[in-house]
């Protein structure tokens, strides 16, 4: 009797259990992303202080570890792996994140780059391209399309990895 009761509360645990493995996981590889600079990180932080009383917002970013010395190459971006989102993924892509370039301006500055990427990088290029597409042949800005691509993404429970390998599902109704 007793060796069943075990068994019973293992078999309702079990599923429990690697539910939260999975999401431990997923924890270790988002911090890994923070800490080495390739997710963005903003801790915003407001101070009540009564009436006519400015609230401040601080953002603090993580930064890259460089690490290397003066001779050796650059190190080389790795697109960040913690973007969730097609406004991110437009930062990212445009300004740069946590201090790091821009992809158009790593493009721009050293061709090659992603080299040891280029799956996930060309993955990311079609979301990209297809929302400038439908900018151009919508008479939108690319802004705006790039709002409509993410409001279609929620609405439509896709990934960037996703919209990746099917940049034409993005704005079909």
């Amino acid at each position: 009797m007793l060796h069943r009761s075990l068994e019973t509360i293992q078999a309702q645990i079990q599923p429990e259990s690697s539910g939260l493995k999975e999401t431990m996981q997923q924890l270790f590889t988002d911090l890994r992303d923070i800490t080495s600079g390739r997710a963005p990180l903003s801790i915003n932080l407001s101070v009540s202080g009564g009436p006519g009383f400015q609230t401040p917002i601080f953002t603090m970013n993580s930064e890259a570890n460089t690490g290397g010395s003066g001779t050796s190459p650059p190190p080389r971006y790795r697109m960040s792996r913690g973007v969730k989102t097609i406004p991110d993924l437009w930062r990212e892509w445009h300004f740069g994140l946590n201090g790091a370039k821009s992809v158009v301006e790593l493009e721009r500055l050293q061709p090659g780059w992603h080299s040891q990427d280029d799956t996930f990088f060309a993955r990311r290029h079609r979301v990209i391209i297809a929302i400038k597409k439908h900018a151009r042949e919508s008479g939108l800005s690319e802004e705006m399309a790039m709002h409509l691509a993410e409001e279609r993404r929620v609405l439509g429970r896709k990934t960037l990895d996703f919209l990746g390998k099917n940049q034409n599902s993005i704005f079909i109704s």
